[in-house]
């Protein structure tokens, strides 16, 4: 091949991801989807399926014994795991959008934060935004829920540290969200 056919195959290659962004695309941080995010959507997605279907032995499987959640408008009183289930169970079904997920691993522990948007099965209802912190506990190649910290996410109440302006949401690999 000749140099000048290699350099011209090298302009088109380089030019390629600039022609792949969309129009109005700004420049900048490609969001990028980590393994753990992958994993972890998965497991989020296959309990959140597993709810819906009223199937309490799948979301049970995905729960440790000692499961706990602890809500933010009271967070000193833990909803233990039978009676979490017997509520989540209880619900009419409704399909759950995660979105801006980021997961921290501590080894055999992963602390999985996101947004999570129930979707009412109601038209006119509205949905029910939610930030949820999930600690995840690793058994063998298996992970476990351990516990859910759950509060609302459409508060007006500014939180002290937090920037002024939100970022723009990013969406699971699942695509909801």
């Amino acid at each position: 091949m000749s140099s000048r056919a290699l350099v011209a195959l090298l302009l088109v290659a380089l030019a390629m991801p600039v022609a792949a962004q969309p129009a109005g695309a700004s420049p900048g941080r490609i969001p990028t989807v980590s393994r753990l995010v992958m994993v972890f959507s998965r497991l989020e997605l296959s309990l959140d399926h597993a709810l819906a279907n009223n199937d309490r032995a799948a979301a049970a499987a995905l729960l440790t014994p000692a499961f706990e959640q602890r809500d933010a408008a009271a967070p000193g009183t833990p909803v233990p795991r039978a009676q979490w289930l017997d509520a989540m169970l209880g619900q009419p079904p409704r399909d759950a959008r995660i979105s801006q997920m980021a997961v921290h691993d501590f080894g055999p522990l992963a602390v999985v934060s996101f947004r999570m948007e129930y979707l009412p099965s109601v038209a006119a209802a509205a949905p029910v935004p939610l930030l949820v912190t999930d600690v995840w506990q690793q058994s063998g190649s298996d992970w476990h829920l351990a516990v859910r910290y759950a509060a609302a996410a459409d508060s007006s109440t500014p939180v002290p540290g937090a920037p002024a302006t939100v970022p723009a949401p990013r969406t699971t690999p699942s695509g909801k969200g």
